[in-house]
């Protein structure tokens, strides 16, 4: 049985995109014949900016055997947009109107 990495998400900077981590730190390969190598597909410390990116972990032993593991990586952004008044005599205005109702 395969381990998988379940989905992640990483949370954007003020430049709207996120680092994407090691995931090879996160799993361990075993094989009958030695691994050859095993590679992180965007590599680690890539810079995401598209809303979700598919990872791709792959394996390969010294018979040229091969085990793939994919995972989506999510960026979130949980700040919200910032509104603020340009023209302040708005503010006047809807004052001088609450004034006269009364």
């Amino acid at each position: 049985m395969l381990g998988q990495i379940p989905p992640q998400y990483l949370h954007v900077d003020s430049t709207c995109g996120a680092a994407l981590p090691d995931y090879l730190r996160s799993i361990t390969v075993t094989d009958n014949c030695e691994v050859a190598s095993v590679e992180q597909t965007p590599s680690p410390g890539s810079w995401l900016t598209q809303p979700t990116t598919t990872v791709l972990i792959r394996a390969t032993d010294n018979f040229g055997n091969r085990t793939d593991m994919m995972f989506t990586v999510t960026l979130i952004d949980t700040v919200g947009p910032t509104i603020t008044l340009i023209d302040t005599t708005l503010i006047a205005r809807v004052e001088q109107q609450i004034d006269a109702l009364y």
